[in-house]
């Protein structure tokens, strides 16, 4: 594709998304979302992936029940004297030994289930690009585990580290909102349930045109390989856009990779 061409269509593209009057903004983002959560439920459901979050009600439920605690006497043992306090160490000792057997148990089922649950990459929206930041929430709630991009600039590529909440990101280069590097890393490419891409521009045959630096490009090529290696299917590839935002054709190169889904405020495109 022409280099002049394509800044031409970044140009255009940006100016468009930035000149959305803040109400309609708004009721397009609402309807971006709602499209995004909902195709998330159903590739979920679809796949036959359990999202594992739990209510503050059910976890409320799980903390109050204390392990049962073992005090008292031993059959047959009299209460008192050395037998006594014997017995009551042996039954606390005991007690203790259960009780941390419970908790590791505990440990090791949360741990189980945060692994089995969906992996989400997306992203932290930047000016003018859709706020998809309620997508990122609902995932949240539901136990679906989100990872966003720190870009590294030094080999220009992309690192994906969870976050919890807004408080797990810092401001990087350009005032981009990033992931702090204490987040756990994602280190399993074959553990993504599904990948949002941003950009700036997508055609009616799911071309994208991203903002130049190739970031995305590169991480969607190892993406693939590792799959490939692994002779697993590789996760669905989606962008959260405007309607404004599509074109009818980009021209793509041969290394360009096409994505699986587009979200508008209008619908979601599949490819088929």
């Amino acid at each position: 594709m022409n280099m002049d061409y394509k800044s031409q269509v970044r140009k255009r593209t940006e100016k468009l998304r930035s000149s959305l009057a803040p109400g309609d903004r708004i009721q397009r983002e609402q309807r971006i979302n709602e499209h995004l959560i909902a195709w998330l439920q159903a590739a979920i459901a679809g796949d036959g992936i359990r999202a594992s979050g739990r209510t503050a009600l059910s976890l409320i439920g799980e903390t109050a029940q204390d392990p049962p605690v073992f005090s008292g006497n031993v059959t047959g043992t009299p209460p008192n004297g050395m037998d006594s306090i014997r017995t009551n160490e042996e039954s606390t000792n005991l007690a203790q030994t259960k009780a941390d057997q419970s908790d590791e148990s505990a440990a090791r089922s949360a741990r189980q289930e945060e692994l089995e649950s969906p992996v989400f990459l997306a992203y932290v929206p930047f000016r003018s690009e859709c706020d998809i930041k309620p997508v990122i929430e609902a995932c949240w709630e539901t136990g679906i585990r989100v990872y966003v991009p720190r870009s590294i600039y030094s080999t220009r590529e992309l690192k994906f580290y969870e976050i919890h909440s807004w408080s797990d990101l810092e401001e990087g280069m350009h005032g981009i909102l990033e992931p702090n590097r204490g987040n756990e890393i994602l280190s399993d490419l074959l553990a993504v349930t599904a990948v949002l891409v941003p950009g700036l521009a997508f055609d009616r045959s799911f071309g994208r045109l991203g903002y130049g630096g190739g970031y995305y490009d590169r991480f969607l090529e190892q993406l693939l390989i590792a799959c490939g290696k692994a002779e697993k299917k590789v996760p669905p590839l989606l962008a959260a856009a405007f309607e404004i935002q599509l074109a009818d054709d980009l021209p793509m190169e041969a290394h360009d990779i096409r994505l699986d889904v587009i979200i508008t405020e209008s619908g979601i495109y599949t490819r088929t």
